[in-house]
């Protein structure tokens, strides 16, 4: 039998580990909130901002009509 055979080496399964892209996505994902958590901690600001939408929509003329409806 080939198991009682000395001058066949033993066939010792390596263990693969963690794939390097799941190591990358463990380190960038927390990076990428604390970053983003750092950005927006005290309100966005630029073209995030919820204000700025408004001037966005002059510039694009998207603009709803924004008038009182007469009360009854």
């Amino acid at each position: 039998m080939i198991e009682d055979d000395d001058s066949v080496p033993l066939y010792h399964a390596k263990e693969p580990g963690i794939p390097l892209w799941l190591k990358l996505v463990y380190i960038l994902v927390p990076l990428w909130g604390f970053f983003a958590l750092y950005l927006y901690w005290n309100g966005s600001h630029g073209w995030l901002d919820r204000g700025y939408w408004e001037q966005l929509q002059k510039a694009a003329n998207t603009t709803f009509p924004a008038r009182e409806l007469p009360k009854k």
